[in-house]
C-alpha cells in the first residue's frame, strides 16, 4: 500500500504535466489521422516487415516481444531526455502520429466496420499502453528538470554542499523514477493483453457483424 501512496503522489504532483502530454498525444493522433495518406506510405513497409517476421517465426512470443520493444524504447527515450527532454516529447508525438495514421488508413475503406475493428484491436491493450507512453514521457521530462535545477543550483550554490543541493531537488528525480517504473508495469499488462487477448477479442467482435 505504501508504494501506491508514492505513485499517487507522483501522479498528483505532476498532473498538469501529465495532462499537457496527454493533450499533445491526442493532437498527434489527430495529425496522423488527417495526413494518413502521406504518413502511412512511409511507415507501412515497417509494419509489413514486422508482420512477416512474426508469421515466419512460429516460436515467436508476441506478448514478450512487444514488452521488450516497449521497454527498450522507453529506456532509450528516458536516457536521451537529458538533452532538453526533446526525446520524451518527440517519442510521444511520433507514437501518436503513427497510431492516427494507421487508424486512418485502416478505416478509409469502410469507416464504420473498420473503425469498430480498429478500436477492438487497440482498446484492450491501449488503455494501458497509452498511459504508459505518457507516463514514460513525463518521467523523461522530469529527469531533465531535475538535472537542470541541480546544475542551476550548483552554479549559484552559495556554499551549499552537493548533498544539500540533491536534497532540494530529490523529489523531482523520485517522481521521475516512480513514473518510469509505473510505465513499465503498464507496459507489462498491455503486452500480456495484446499477446493473449486482443486478437481473440477482435475476432469475437467480428462475429457480431
Amino acid at each position: 500500500m505504501r508504494y501506491l501512496v508514492y505513485v499517487q503522489e507522483a501522479v498528483s504532483e505532476n498532473k498538469k504535466l501529465i495532462l499537457l502530454m496527454s493533450v499533445i498525444f491526442i493532437i498527434s493522433v489527430a495529425v496522423g489521422f488527417i495526413f494518413q495518406d502521406i504518413i502511412y506510405k512511409e511507415i507501412s513497409p515497417i509494419f509489413e516487415k514486422m508482420v512477416r517476421e512474426f508469421v515466419n517465426d512460429p516460436n515467436s512470443n508476441l506478448g514478450f516481444e512487444i514488452f521488450i520493444n516497449n521497454i527498450r524504447a522507453s529506456l532509450l527515450t528516458y536516457v536521451l531526455s537529458v538533452f532538453f527532454a526533446l526525446m520524451a516529447v518527440f517519442s510521444l508525438i511520433l507514437n501518436g502520429i503513427i497510431l492516427g495514421a494507421v487508424g486512418g488508413a485502416y478505416m478509409s475503406a469502410d469507416p464504420v466496420y473498420n473503425g469498430i475493428m480498429f478500436l477492438a484491436l487497440i482498446l484492450p491493450h491501449g488503455i494501458f499502453e497509452i498511459p504508459a507512453l505518457i507516463f514514460s514521457s513525463v518521467a523523461g521530462i522530469l529527469l531533465f528538470k531535475f538535472i537542470f535545477k541541480y546544475l542551476k543550483t550548483f552554479v549559484k550554490r552559495d556554499d551549499l554542499s552537493l548533498k544539500e543541493i540533491l536534497d532540494m531537488h530529490k523529489v523531482i528525480i523520485k517522481h521521475s523514477i516512480i513514473l518510469l517504473i509505473l510505465s513499465f508495469v503498464l507496459f507489462v499488462i498491455a503486452a500480456a493483453i495484446e499477446g493473449n487477448f486482443t486478437g481473440a477479442f477482435a475476432k469475437w467482435i467480428q462475429t457480431l457483424f
